[in-house]
């Protein structure tokens, strides 16, 4: 059986809760998506920015309480759509562990190359618990 949602949000809309905020900073981006983490599932967030790194947009996906399938195409299709300059991913780990998966270091690369062609950047894939997170810029795990 396959299972596959994908949610998309725009900053218009009525309960989209950003309040403008820049969410280059790890801190703030975990401030901003830390709701993902009542979750027993895997949740994985797509922020769209604008070239001053103001939100125009945002998907979340779900997976299993170990695993989400993220397909490249989608989030490259909703950056052209979005005419984002920059994005940044947010994923759960519902086992507390904060450290990113082989899977997750090699998914984060992947979808550089996918957006650098379309010279959209990569700043950040941040994994978060309930209290914590790791930010993958800044750790060195991506470029």
């Amino acid at each position: 059986m396959f299972a596959y949602r994908l949610e998309v949000l725009r900053v218009a809309e009525p309960n989209f809760p950003y309040a403008g905020e820049d969410l280059k900073d790890p801190a703030t981006v975990f401030q901003f998506a830390k709701g993902i983490d009542r979750y027993d599932t895997e949740q994985f967030v797509t922020l769209f920015l604008n070239p001053r790194n103001r939100l125009i947009g945002m998907t979340k996906q779900s997976g299993t309480p170990s695993t989400i399938i993220v397909y490249p195409r989608e989030i490259v299709k909703t950056a052209l759509l979005c005419s984002a300059s920059c994005l940044i991913f947010a994923h759960n780990h519902p086992s507390g562990n904060l450290s990113p998966s082989p899977e997750d270091i090699h998914l984060t690369r992947e979808l550089q190359k996918s957006l650098k062609l379309i010279n959209v950047e990569v700043l950040d894939h941040v994994i978060l618990n309930g209290k914590y997170f790791h930010s993958m810029r800044e750790s060195g795990q991506i470029g």
